[in-house]
C-alpha cells in the first residue's frame, strides 16, 4: 500500500483544456453537395424550329445557365462563410493559449 501512495505525491494535476480549443476538434459543416454539383455539360437541343419553340428553348437555357450561376454565387459565399467561421476558432484557440500562459 505505501508504495501506492508515493506515487500521488508528486504528480502534478492534468490542465484543463480550454473550451476555445476544444472547438477545434468539431468540425466546421459540410457544404451542401446540391452546391457542389457540376453545371450541365450541354444545353437543351433545340427540337422546335419554330419561333415559339426557339424562344422556350432560350428560356430553358437561360434557366439552366441562371440556376448554374446562383448555385456558384452561393458555393463561393458558402465557401467565403467556412474562411471565416475557421479563423475566427484559430483566434479564439490563439486567444485562449494566450491566457492558460498568462500573456
Amino acid at each position: 500500500m505505501p508504495t501506492l501512495s508515493s506515487c500521488a505525491r508528486g504528480t502534478r494535476p492534468t490542465p484543463a483544456i480550454p473550451p476555445e480549443l476544444l472547438a477545434l476538434v468539431n468540425p466546421i459543416p459540410p457544404i451542401g453537395a446540391d452546391l457542389t454539383s457540376p453545371c450541365p455539360a450541354e444545353l437543351p437541343p433545340v427540337v422546335d424550329r419554330s419561333l415559339l419553340g426557339l424562344a422556350r428553348n432560350h428560356l430553358a437555357s437561360a434557366a439552366l445557365y441562371h440556376d448554374c450561376k446562383d448555385s456558384k454565387a452561393r458555393l463561393a459565399a458558402a465557401a467565403r462563410e467556412r474562411e471565416r467561421i475557421e479563423a475566427e476558432r484559430i483566434e479564439r484557440a490563439r486567444q485562449a493559449l494566450e491566457r492558460e500562459r498568462g500573456y
